[in-house]
């Protein structure tokens, strides 16, 4: 458990200090391809109903996530158009509450659309899905270990000003490993509630 805790701050820590750097090298000469439009900090909370086999039949866990959002539009010849397509790369950490307090993380990659509908407000969806790291042994699930993080939704966004939004979502989310490995996979739907704030480059 040691070894695995420190992996993942290791891996989290990593993204972060990436994040920072990147936030560093504002300059408006700045032209690298790999620099994003838009970096967010989020906190998630997920909960999901576990079959009574569990010792805790509740599934909680806290999630705190980087977004790193490239703009798609140019690419796809919708530079006029009014709302916003991007490919978001997202790292994230979770701290499991229930069935046991443990440890995970992993990397989602989603396409997000937003919409602007007053000057301040917009509308948003995504939907993306990535590996993680499953730190929680569950009758679905079995062992911990490899599996995939789909999930899908939408929320609210509000430009506090021209660099600064608020958000506030919701994600249904699933757990599984495809069949990947030899070992139950039941599959975990749960629901994600989650904000933050993005700052804008």
């Amino acid at each position: 458990m040691k070894k695995l805790f420190k992996t993942l701050m290791f891996t989290s820590l990593s993204a972060l200090i990436l994040t920072c750097a990147v936030i560093a090298d504002d300059s408006p000469e700045s032209t690298s391809p790999f620099r994003p439009d838009e970096i967010s900090l989020r906190y998630g909370y997920n909960f999901a109903e576990l079959s009574p086999v569990n010792k805790n039949t509740d599934l909680k866990m806290d999630l705190i996530l980087v977004d790193l959002g490239y703009k798609m539009n140019d690419l796809l010849h919708l530079g006029d158009h009014k709302g916003t397509i991007q490919f978001v790369v997202e790292p994230f950490f979770t701290f499991f509450r229930d069935p046991e307090q443990t440890y995970g993380g992993g990397l989602v990659f989603l396409f997000n659309y937003s919409y602007p509908v007053t000057q301040r407000w917009a509308l948003y969806g995504e939907l993306g899905a990535g590996p993680m790291y499953f730190g929680a042994e569950t009758y679905e699930q079995e062992k911990v270990g490899f599996n995939f993080f789909d999930q899908g939704g939408g929320g609210v966004r509000f430009k506090v000003d021209d660099n600064k939004i608020l958000s506030l979502g919701y994600r249904r989310t699933h757990v599984s490993d495809l069949d990947l490995r030899d070992l139950r996979n039941g599959g975990i739907t749960g629901d994600m509630i989650l904000g933050g704030i993005t700052l804008l480059y």
